[in-house]
């Protein structure tokens, strides 16, 4: 997908959920990041753990269809989407993980060694995700 498409999805999840101010207060996050996603000339897309959330709460798979819809597979559609489901797990758990090691302000290093694994095993289900999709990278 290109940028307009990308912001047109972002734009019509958003109206899923009410509205930008709906939206943002579901997501927790501002109303001007919302409003980037929806902008083509900004070179931001909203991540998946947000478009998850969001979808859940509209109750429609908005945006995250239509990525679907725009994939060439070369593999197995099964083996996509598991590895894409991997992949946004492992991404969320490494969100949360985040949020929890820094609500005291430090980081310390048993949160600091949770981290990095963590985000080794998004890495992992990142590689799945490109070999699923028959990628050279």
């Amino acid at each position: 997908m290109n940028a307009r498409e990308h912001a047109q999805h972002a734009r019509a999840l958003i109206d899923a959920c009410g509205g930008p101010a709906e939206a943002a207060r579901v997501a927790g996050v501002s109303r001007p990041l919302l409003s980037n996603y929806c902008q083509p000339h900004h070179d931001a897309t909203p991540p998946a753990v947000l478009i998850t959330r969001l979808e859940a709460y509209c109750g429609r798979a908005v945006y995250s269809a239509a990525m679907v819809a725009a994939v060439e597979v070369h593999g197995a559609p099964e083996q996509l989407l598991a590895s894409v489901s991997d992949l946004d797990l492992a991404a969320s758990e490494l969100q949360h993980a985040t949020i929890a090691a820094q609500a005291d302000g430090e980081l310390t290093p048993r949160e600091t060694n949770e981290l990095r694994e963590k985000l080794l095993a998004a890495r992992r289900a990142a590689d799945a995700t490109l070999a699923a999709l028959g990628s050279d990278e």
